[in-house]
C-alpha cells in the first residue's frame, strides 16, 4: 500500500544571502528526525537517493517517497520510523491486552434532541500513561446516520500508540439542520479540553479527525472558528486537523440532502461550506481521501489543498490513498501497518513536538 502526497516546494537563492540559505538549510535539516538527519548532507531538508545508504536506496525510497520525487522528506521518514516499531496487518479485533483503558458514554451535552445517547462520547485512553495527545474523531455516515460505536478498533489502535481517542457521536438529520452537527462537534471538544487532563490527556494538545461527513465537520471546525468561539474557546486550540474524504462544497450536493441536512438555500450551504472559510492562520492540516473516491469527491479535497496553499496556509499537506475506496479507510485504519494510521501518527508526532504558532 501506498500514500502519494500531491505538493512541491522550491527554494530560490539569491546573490548576496549565502548566510541567510544556510540558516534556512539548517532549519529544514533539523526538522528531519533525529535518527536519519545526519545523512542529510546538503541540508536541504530531504534525503536523495544519492544520501541513502546503498541498502536503503531500494527498499525504503520504493516503499515510502509518497509523492514520487526520489527523496524522502521528514514526514515520509517518519512514517518509516513508526513503520520500523509496527507488525503486519492486524486482524480485525485489536489485540489490547492491558494497553488500553475504554470509558463509554459519558454525557458532553444534554437536553431534547440528545436522547438514545446523541450527545454522549466515548474514550479510548493509553494505559499507564501521562499527559498523553488526544484525537477527536468525528464519525462518518452522510451527517443522517452513524454511531461512534464504529470507531472502536480505530481507537483502541491509536491508545495502543499513546494516543487517546475520543470518538462524540452528535446529533443527525432529518431531525435537525445545519448548524447542529458542526454545534455538537464544537461542544466534544470543549468537553474535551474541559475535562480530558482528568483521564490523563493533554488539553494543549487536541488534534481534530473524521472520516467523510467526519471529514466534512473536521475541515469545518477548522476553518470557521466561529463555533469555537462560541464554546469560549479560539481555532488555535486545535494543534492539528486530518479531515479525511469530507465534501468541502456543499453547494454542490446532491437532492438527497439537499432540505434535509442544509436549508435548500445557497447562502446557507455556502456558509455551511469548509472552502468558503479558508484561511493562513488556520491550524496545520493534513488532508486524506481514497483514489477510489467519486470524481467529485476528490475534486473538491484537491482544491481546497489548492485555495489553502494559495492563501499562504505554511503547514497543509495533501495524500491520496493508494487502494482504498471511500469506504475502505477507516476499517483500514486498525490495522498497525496501515499507511493512512503511519501517515497521522507522524502528523501527531511532528505537531506535538513541534510548539504551535502563536496568534
Amino acid at each position: 500500500m501506498h500514500i502519494r502526497i500531491l505538493c512541491s516546494c522550491a527554494l530560490i537563492l539569491l546573490p548576496g544571502v549565502e548566510i541567510f540559505a544556510q540558516a534556512e538549510r539548517k532549519k529544514a535539516r533539523d526538522r528531519l528526525p533525529g535518527k536519519v538527519a545526519s545523512l542529510d548532507k546538503n541540508g536541504d531538508g530531504v534525503l536523495s537517493a544519492a544520501e541513502l545508504p546503498p541498502g536503503a536506496r531500494k527498499k525504503i525510497l520504493q516503499e515510502f517517497d509518497l509523492n514520487n520525487d526520489n527523496a524522502l522528506d521528514a514526514l515520509e521518514l517518519r512514517a518509516y520510523l513508526l513503520s520500523k516499531k509496527g507488525e503486519k496487518p492486524a486482524a480485525k479485533n485489536v489485540e489490547t491486552g492491558d494497553g488500553v483503558t475504554i470509558r463509554k458514554d459519558i454525557e458532553y451535552a444534554n437536553g431534547k434532541g440528545y436522547e438514545n445517547g446523541l450527545g454522549r462520547l466515548d474514550l479510548y485512553l493509553p494505559r499507564k500513561a501521562k499527559n498523553f495527545p488526544v484525537l477527536i474523531f468525528l464519525h462518518g455516515g452522510g451527517l443522517q446516520a452513524g454511531d461512534k460505536s464504529k470507531l472502536e478498533q480505530v481507537g483502541q489502535r491509536f491508545a495502543l500508540h499513546g494516543i487517546a481517542i475520543v470518538a462524540p457521536n452528535y446529533r443527525l438529520s432529518p431531525a435537525v439542520q445545519y448548524p447542529a452537527h458542526i454545534e455538537d462537534a464544537a461542544r466534544a471538544f470543549r468537553w474535551t479540553r474541559d475535562n480530558i487532563a482528568s483521564h490523563g490527556g493533554d488539553p494543549a494538545r487536541l488534534f481534530v479527525a473524521g472520516g467523510s461527513s467526519g471529514g466534512h465537520l473536521t475541515m469545518l471546525l477548522t476553518l470557521d472558528e466561529s463555533f469555537l468561539i462560541k464554546q469560549g474557546l479560539k481555532g488555535s486550540d486545535i494543534r492539528g486537523s486530518i479531515p479525511i474524504s469530507g465534501l468541502m462544497d456543499v453547494t454542490r450536493t446532491g437532492p438527497l440532502r439537499r432540505g434535509k441536512v442544509w436549508e435548500n438555500s445557497g447562502a446557507v450551504m455556502k456558509k455551511a461550506s469548509p472552502l468558503t472559510w479558508v484561511r493562513k492562520d488556520a491550524p496545520p492540516l493534513l488532508i486524506l481521501f481514497a483514489d477510489g473516491e467519486t470524481a467529485e469527491r476528490a475534486r473538491q479535497n484537491r482544491e481546497i489543498y489548492e485555495a489553502l496553499k494559495k492563501a499562504g496556509h505554511p503547514d497543509v499537506e495533501m495524500k491520496v490513498l493508494a487502494d482504498r475506496t471511500h469506504n475502505s479507510i477507516r476499517p483500514n485504519l486498525s490495522n498497525k501497518s496501515d499507511p493512512a494510521l503511519l501517515a497521522i501518527l507522524a502528523f501527531i508526532e511532528k505537531h506535538v513536538i513541534q510548539k504551535p504558532a502563536r496568534r
